[in-house]
């Protein structure tokens, strides 16, 4: 008996399930708000874009810092959709914010940072996202803004940083600093204690600063930042 018929069946029967398969795969994919999501962002993206994404493509996540020099009022960040990312009342050496976030380009294009003198107050503000004032005095007005600076970021992390993160799988971490005559931006890479030398728990420390190591309130290592203006590396115990 010829066994053509049944090779053809089989491949019929073959073509079939895999076509249910797709037909599943894809079902799934639009039942998942995360990828339904992203693939709308990306659709929306200019060809820059999308290579801002691929070259961050697998960084889903990275864990904010920020500090300043001198204390400063009124402070309010904004992403590179131009919406508040964050905001105090306060920053210096001693208040301090860590936080985890994300950006669709896997690491934020740039920020822009503005602060306040005077007599300013905060604003009521929308709990939707979405809804933020996307200008300057969103979460402050009043005083006088003595401080606004765009701060690039994709364009200065160095390609070494990134080969290191994937080949030991480490987190990334962005860092900014205030100085009164700039934003100071920083980044290193964390894991467990070992990591670094000496037992840190960081390592590629590079950009405009480092924080100094500080062990029972005393530097272990001096930390350093890089004028805004002169250009100097100036060493400091904190």
């Amino acid at each position: 008996m010829s066994q053509a018929p049944q090779q053809y069946s089989r491949r019929r029967a073959g073509a079939i399930m895999l076509t249910a398969l797709a037909g599943l795969i894809s079902a799934c994919s639009a039942g998942n708000p995360a990828l339904e999501y992203q693939r709308t962002l990306e659709a929306k993206m200019t060809p820059e874009e999308k290579a801002w994404r691929a070259r961050f493509h697998d960084i889903n996540g990275y864990e904010f810092v920020m500090d300043a020099i001198e204390p400063v009022n009124g402070v309010v960040v904004f992403n590179e959709d131009n919406r508040r990312f964050t905001s105090s009342s306060l920053f210096s050496r001693k208040s301090r914010l860590r936080m985890g976030n994300a950006s669709k380009y896997g690491v934020p294009r740039f920020y822009r940072v503005t602060w306040r003198e005077g007599e300013w107050q905060r604003n009521n503000e929308p709990r939707d996202m979405s809804k933020i004032a996307a200008k300057g005095d969103g979460t402050y007005s009043g005083g006088k803004v003595v401080g606004d600076y765009i701060v690039p970021v994709a364009e200065r992390i160095p390609d070494e940083l990134l080969a290191e993160m994937r080949q030991r799988k480490l987190g990334l971490r962005i860092k900014l600093r205030i100085h009164p005559e700039g934003v100071l931006l920083g980044w290193d890479l964390q894991g467990p204690p070992g990591t670094g030398p000496q037992y840190e728990k960081y390592t590629m420390a590079g950009g405009d600063f480092r924080e100094a190591r500080i062990y029972d309130g005393k530097p272990l290592r001096m930390g350093w930042y890089i004028h805004p203006k002169t250009k100097e590396r100036i060493e400091t115990p904190f």
